[in-house]
């Protein structure tokens, strides 16, 4: 019997548009209030480009949970995970954005990685 997952179950992504997890990695010593700025800035970013049906999971078993390794310094960090539908150029340049450091300020978002879970809808 094969296995399925939530997502082979879900609804077809709208036209043009795959749907994408993308997990962040947030720093342990950032404030609520910076880690909720930080989500804000990306679902603005995400909405401007065409992402569609939106979703930020944060689960409490793993924030703030002990990395496997240490990043940047940080052996504790706050996972998020971002479910969403959009263009293919859409991830591309939110790539590009999370590259660019932060001018003045410690960095909340220490690293993310983005799957494709579906093909790009016709």
């Amino acid at each position: 019997m094969k296995a399925s997952s939530a997502q082979e179950h879900a609804a077809p992504a709208p036209s043009g548009c795959a749907r994408y997890e993308t997990m962040l990695i947030l720093r342990p010593n950032a404030t609520e209030t910076e880690r909720d700025a930080e989500l804000a800035k990306i679902a603005t970013f995400l909405g401007e480009r065409g992402a569609v049906e939106y979703v930020v999971t944060t689960r409490p078993e793993l924030s703030p949970g002990k990395s496997a390794y240490p990043i940047k310094g940080h052996s504790t960090v706050y996972y998020v995970q971002l479910n969403y539908a959009a263009p293919p150029a859409t991830v591309k340049a939110m790539h590009e954005m999370f590259a660019v450091p932060v001018v003045g300020a410690e960095a909340v978002l220490l690293r993310y990685l983005s799957f494709r879970q579906s093909k790009v809808t016709p």
